[in-house]
């Protein structure tokens, strides 16, 4: 399932990365390539995030799927495992929850020693201001609170 296969790139991290690191010296250039391309890809923030944040849907998902995809199944214990989930999933959707998640991909990055261990710094766009004009400056909001409005409470 998606879901093991989430687990098993969070648990063996360091092993893929290493994997990875090999065979971009590969003597193949379409694998060398391709792993020269994967590289940046796994390990930079927005990857580890959307990662964790994927495998906590998950551990609340999968036990829920697992059942209703069961020969036999209990309409009531369904309903229950469907309110048990729908609950989780709500209780995800909290600024306190996001933090948590957010301070976990950096702890991880941290762990694996990624080069970026935060989001990315977004620029302030600078706007000209014509004479007479008394507008200021448009101020940029974090990446963090860009991440949790539109992908966090998104999903």
């Amino acid at each position: 399932s998606h879901g093991s296969a989430i687990n098993v790139i969070y648990n063996k991290f360091d092993a893929l990365v290493e994997v990875l690191n090999k065979l971009t010296l590969s003597s193949d250039r379409i694998t060398a390539s391709t792993a020269t391309n994967i590289l940046p890809s796994i390990t930079n923030f927005a990857f580890i995030i959307s990662m964790i944040l994927l495998r906590r849907i998950f551990d609340i998902t999968t036990p829920l799927s697992n059942y209703l995809q069961s020969k036999t199944i209990d309409f009531i214990e369904a309903i229950h495992l469907v309110d048990v989930a729908k609950n989780r999933l709500s209780t995800m959707r909290s600024d306190s929850e996001c933090e948590n998640l957010i301070t976990e991909a950096k702890e991880f990055s941290l762990k694996h020693k990624l080069k970026e261990t935060d989001f990315k710094i977004i620029r302030i766009r600078k706007k000209k201001k014509l004479s007479g004009e008394n507008t200021s400056d448009e101020v940029s909001d974090s990446a963090a609170y860009h991440y949790k409005i539109n992908t966090y409470f998104k999903v």
